[in-house]
């Protein structure tokens, strides 16, 4: 693995990537640029992260690009300046399987139904959705608290409605105000 300041150095040159172009219809996400930042740490050696070659891959993409069309651009970039140092390594086994993995999404996947697996369970819990309630009744702004209510209503009724008995009668979706 990369060490630290070669990690935060990648990562400020993805972000001036990410503001020199646009999100296009899929947001670009911390994880996302986690991922990135690892790869191509692992990929390119440090000198290749200038203005320059972030103004290069930006003005190759309209959108912040895909992995495959950032590395290309970015190997193209490292190219037409022969001066860059190169990486000579290959990575392990097991960091090349990691990579791979994240290429395909597989990760991704898994920890959305993970996400979405402890999400169900946390609704199910009446003592979470009391806990949900009585947070939002003492830490939320007034201004939002009924608001905020309501989309807690929404979905507890949605994904546990037999825990709807626990939420105040106010946070009840399609209850008057």
């Amino acid at each position: 693995m990369t060490d630290k300041a070669t990690l935060q150095h990648v990562g400020k040159w993805l972000t001036r990537l990410r503001r020199a172009t646009s999100a296009g219809s899929e947001p670009v996400d911390a994880e996302t640029l986690g991922d990135f930042t690892i790869w191509l740490a692992t990929d390119f050696p440090l000198s290749v992260f200038t203005a320059e070659s972030a103004k290069f891959v930006a003005e190759q993409s309209q959108f912040f690009p895909k992995w495959a069309v950032l590395k290309a651009a970015l190997t193209d970039w490292q190219s037409a300046h022969p001066d860059v140092p190169r990486i000579t390594y290959q990575p392990s086994e097991s960091l090349r399987a990691r990579i791979e993995e994240l290429q395909d999404g597989t990760a991704y996947y898994r920890r959305a139904a993970e996400h979405r697996s402890q999400a169900k369970h946390d609704w199910s819990d009446p003592a979470k959705v009391r806990a949900s309630v009585a947070n939002l009744q003492h830490n939320a702004s007034p201004a939002f608290r009924l608001l905020l209510g309501k989309m807690l209503g929404g979905l507890v009724k949605r994904h546990a409605p037999e825990n709807l008995a626990h939420i105040p009668a106010e946070f009840h979706p399609g209850e008057a105000t």
